[in-house]
């Protein structure tokens, strides 16, 4: 299996961001391997420009999802899963962190946990419910990282 086995970590969270303006249509969902609050965001921001494999993509602390209305999964890349390396800022206490995204634009956001069947739903039936028009399969890219992510989600509950 990919999937990290760090002790401290390899419990996997999700956290839907909410923008402050209170936009919901495109929903990042942050996928961290262990609570947040024990996720390194300095260290993953350091490697913004390097290349990952999916293997790499495994073994991240933390990525990232876009998805539309927290309903499906929105992949307009071919590269649907992110590596977290675009946080700046994050408030534990406030729940709240601040996020680069579309070329340098800078965005607030309030963390909220999202339900773990939620994200397993998301991963077995990343079409959702909504019809949408697609530029990309929802896991175009990313079938790989989707189906480790879900048995090792499946394994950590047993």
């Amino acid at each position: 299996m990919l999937i990290s086995k760090d002790k401290k970590l390899g419990y996997y969270h999700a956290y839907w961001l909410i923008k402050e303006d209170g936009q919901e249509e495109y929903v990042p969902l942050l996928i961290t391997n262990g609570p947040i609050e024990y996720i390194n965001f300095r260290k993953l921001k350091k490697m913004k420009d390097h290349q990952y494999s999916n293997d790499d993509f495994l073994r991240l602390q933390a990525l990232i999802i876009i998805t539309y209305a927290k309903d499906s999964i929105w992949n307009t890349s071919f590269n649907p899963f992110q590596p977290a390396n675009m946080i700046h800022k994050i408030n534990h206490d406030e729940k709240r962190l601040i996020m680069e995204r579309y070329k340098g634009e800078i965005y607030k956001y309030s963390f909220q946990l999202c339900p773990q069947e939620k994200l397993l739903n998301l991963l077995r039936n990343p079409y959702g419910t909504i019809s949408i028009h697609r530029m990309a399969k929802p896991l175009a890219g990313g079938e790989e990282i989707a189906e480790e992510l879900i048995l090792a989600i499946q394994n950590q509950n047993k």
